[in-house]
């Protein structure tokens, strides 16, 4: 449910437009001037607005600028919706601050799309407002308590390596220095790759990853040899959550895991399906050799059976195991957006169309 804020002077389309905000489950406080809408969001920031542009006095967009200035305004999301046509009106309303722009006369069924879009950028907006404050909320306890972060740090039984924007190693915690056999007082201002007892391959590959926005960033493996075992490390790479410019490597000692997650592969199992008895052991076995076979696979079976497991274990054991496996549920698909959502569009192909949008067809391109 979010709480919407609809503004429009028109008596019956603020009553449609009301009732239809209700019926999707949102909580509405409706009003007829912008000077009224105003009041209500200094009292109360809205996560979305509903607006007419053309109104008496301040009209939908000024409602717009004015809105951008209040306090949790940056976050809201705003539709403005008008029966003006004119060319360059999308281009007029998106100046203004505005997400979305609906034409009067409306039909429902497109209403509720451009609500459902909107909806779904409330939810995101919602989700990176908070993982902003989250981060912020982080960065300043972090930069207050720097030696208690150490402390902890130190505590903690994963291999931690603090290191600075040059690539200096700023701090090995205690972990570190027994996982990797480093002597951590020595380390201290050294070149993180001259500590570390990584391959070549793995310090240009931690380097690479260290480049991506952090969200993009996979964690990487490794194999060392220490006192003679073999060791298998998972390295993740974070940044400094003081919003400085050091990074932070995680590395995890996975050894124990991955020898019985080798131990499970090496018995029945295919995929993500686990089994053994003799009707299971049999699909696996017609799994392998449709895997082998560029065609297409039809699955039936009853809700629960493990259809698309099946279908991901035969993508995973064939040709294409390397290209995309995108699952479409079909019955999911609106309608109305159907062209849409399976081939993509461009921007400016239809009202809203604001960016390019992969289709599902591209996005599983040879997969």
């Amino acid at each position: 449910m979010t709480h919407v804020l609809l503004v429009e002077d028109d008596v019956d389309t603020r009553a449609l437009v009301r009732e239809l905000l209700i019926r999707r489950g949102h909580e509405v406080d409706a009003c007829a001037t912008a000077l009224d809408a105003l009041r209500l969001f200094r009292e109360r920031p809205y996560p979305l607005v509903v607006t007419d542009w053309l109104m008496p006095g301040i009209d939908g967009l000024q409602l717009t600028r004015e809105i951008r200035k209040l306090d949790g305004g940056e976050w809201c999301v705003v539709v403005v919706v008008t029966a003006r046509q004119e060319v360059g009106d999308l281009q007029t309303v998106l100046d203004a601050g505005a997400d979305d722009y609906v034409t009067k006369p409306f039909e429902i069924s497109y209403l509720n799309v451009r609500l459902e879009v909107a909806e779904r950028r409330v939810a995101e907006t919602s989700r990176r407002r908070a993982a902003e404050s989250a981060a912020e909320a982080s960065r300043s306890s972090l930069e207050r308590s720097r030696n208690d972060l150490l402390a902890i740090l130190d505590l903690m039984r994963v291999a931690i390596a603090m290191v600075d924007a040059a690539g200096a190693v700023t701090f090995l915690s205690k972990a570190a220095e027994t996982l990797l056999g480093v002597d951590r007082r020595s380390g201290s201002g050294s070149f993180w790759s001259d500590v570390l007892p990584l391959p070549e391959s793995v310090v240009a590959r931690v380097q690479e990853v260290a480049a991506l926005p952090e969200s993009e960033r996979p964690r990487l493996e490794a194999a060392i040899v220490r006192r003679g075992l073999a060791l298998q490390l998972e390295i993740e790479v974070r940044d400094d959550p003081r919003g400085l410019a050091s990074r932070i490597l995680f590395l995890y000692d996975v050894t124990e895991r991955n020898e019985l997650q080798q131990m499970l592969r090496d018995r029945q199992r295919l995929g993500q399906i686990i089994a053994k008895s003799r009707p299971m052991l049999e699909v696996f076995r017609l799994i392998g050799e449709l895997a082998k076979v560029d065609t297409t696979v039809l699955i039936l079976g009853e809700t629960g059976t493990g259809k698309e497991l099946a279908a991901r274990a035969i993508h995973e054991a064939s040709d294409r195991c390397e290209k995309p496996f995108v699952a479409v549920n079909c019955a999911g698909l609106t309608e109305s957006l159907l062209g849409s959502q399976l081939f993509g569009h461009r921007r400016g192909a239809f009202t809203g169309a604001i960016s390019d949008q992969q289709g599902m067809f591209e996005a599983a391109e040879g997969g």
